[in-house]
């Protein structure tokens, strides 16, 4: 916000709002929306409990206005913006925006401190012990009051406050982080009685002794980390390829048609030839290359090629060599199927002898004629100019089977030779006539009155059945 402008223009000409700001004492007079206050009435009381570097250099996004809390004489304490601030003070700023957040006590000051850099979290824990052992000491306030104004509980208070009274205040404030780094060498390996040039409580030894003696005895690490992989097996096809985490890999030719053992790896992954030495390694795809196939032309160098066998005619050729009036049909196949084309001139060829060559270059010529390139095309004109006879079909053999002699529900025995299909040729009278197509057969008899059953020897039963 305050980037690109001159420092004493503010300051040669203030606004009004600045006018109003540096002479008001009231709160009501001021509290909300932007105000622009001269930088020497502007107080950093609690630039301890937010320690830490101002960064330099030129600012990628826009400087917001520093939120401040107006004291009763007059001047704003920030509450956040503190390096801020700092940097305004070096670029030699004289006047700073600030969004004045009201009057309160200190403890509310606090609080509002911790709660303005709570959404962004750029409070650590350590900032917040810091406010929690300020409260504690300064304002005279117990664990629970402080969770209370804080909105945590007593517990989290008196971790914090734990944590506050066992750092040093030299040890909480440093320049830089190679500042805090050289501390803790010092504090860590040259300070008696701490760190490492402590007595351990278990072992009764000094850290720094103990570890000058096991030192020796320790083996020490290799320049690389270790190699640890995953057992697998995979498959090899035909075509001498193989599938990993969802891409298939070309293995060298001798490899094809077997099961191979192989090593995964996070970065690459190795296959091993039969007699456990490694055949081929490589690194795995990246995922735009993933589920592509990854050919290796040297993997089939080994494989032998078929030889060319000269006087060879393509099918194409042969066809235009055999129906030399069909030329125009063969180019108009190659433009329009390309690669497929092939596929049409067997096909053509195939119809030229099941339906002769007059009926078949008569069905061309006439496709040719019309344009229409396909051989679907000459072979419905052939089907329908040309049918070919029907070939005659096998009839079912009737052949008389003798069975068995079995009790019928009709009363009488089926003779031999006859199934239930075939009725008996003494019953050909009252068989039942064949269903019109299209719809299914009606019954014979509709007559409520049941019909008498038959003898074998086609004749009413002498015996009829009595009422159910």
């Amino acid at each position: 916000m305050l980037s690109g402008i001159d420092p004493g223009v503010l300051a040669a000409k203030p606004p009004e709002a600045t006018r109003r700001a540096a002479g008001a004492s009231r709160c009501d007079e001021i509290a909300g929306g932007v105000q622009l206050v001269p930088i020497e009435r502007v107080r950093t009381h609690y630039a301890r409990l937010r320690p830490g570097v101002a960064r330099g250099g030129e600012q990628l996004g826009p400087e917001f206005p520093l939120l401040v809390a107006l004291l009763p004489d007059g001047d704003y304490e920030v509450l956040d913006g503190l390096k801020r601030l700092a940097r305004w003070r070096e670029r030699g700023y004289r006047v700073v925006p600030v969004v004045v957040d009201g009057a309160g006590s200190s403890a509310e000051h606090k609080r509002r401190l911790l709660a303005a850099n709570a959404p962004a979290r750029t409070s650590t824990a350590l900032d917040e012990a810091r406010v929690v052992c300020s409260l504690r000491d300064e304002e005279q306030l117990g664990p629970s009051a402080i969770g209370r104004l804080l909105g945590h509980k007593r517990q989290w208070v008196e971790r914090r406050m734990a944590l506050g009274r066992g750092l040093s205040r030299r040890g909480t404030d440093f320049e830089s982080w190679d500042d805090l780094d050289a501390r803790r060498r010092v504090w860590l390996d040259e300070t008696p009685g701490v760190g490492n040039r402590r007595v351990h409580g278990t072992t009764r030894r000094v850290v720094n002794e103990a570890w000058r003696e096991e030192q020796p005895f320790l083996i020490q690490l290799p320049d690389q980390r270790f190699a640890v992989h995953e057992d697998g097996v995979r498959v090899v096809d035909a075509d001498s390829t193989l599938s990993m985490n969802g891409t298939r890999y070309t293995v060298p030719s001798v490899l094809a048609n077997r099961s191979v053992a192989v090593h995964i790896y996070a970065e690459h992954f190795e296959v091993l030839d039969p007699q456990g030495h490694v055949a081929f390694s490589r690194a795995y795809v990246s995922d735009e290359e993933k589920g592509k196939l990854q050919i290796d032309q040297t993997h089939y160098a080994s494989v032998p090629r078929r030889p060319h066998v000269p006087g060879g005619e393509r099918l194409d050729e042969a066809l235009v060599r055999r129906f030399p009036e069909l030329a125009s049909l063969v180019q108009g196949l190659r433009l329009r199927f390309k690669s497929l084309a092939p596929i049409h001139y067997g096909a053509l060829i195939r119809l030229s002898e099941r339906y002769g060559e007059p009926a078949f270059r008569e069905a061309a010529l006439r496709a040719q004629q019309y344009r229409r390139f396909d051989t679907g095309a000459v072979e419905r004109i052939l089907v329908h100019d040309h049918p070919l006879p029907d070939h005659d079909e096998l009839g079912f053999l009737e052949v008389e089977v003798p069975l068995p002699i079995r009790g019928n529900r009709r009363g009488y025995r089926r003779p031999f030779g006859r199934s239930r299909h075939h009725p008996p040729l003494h019953r050909q009278e009252h068989a039942r006539p064949a269903p019109h197509h299209g719809r299914p057969a009606r019954r014979l008899n509709r007559s409520p009155r049941r019909s008498l059953p038959l003898s074998p020897r086609c004749g009413p039963h002498p015996y009829p059945r009595g009422p159910r």
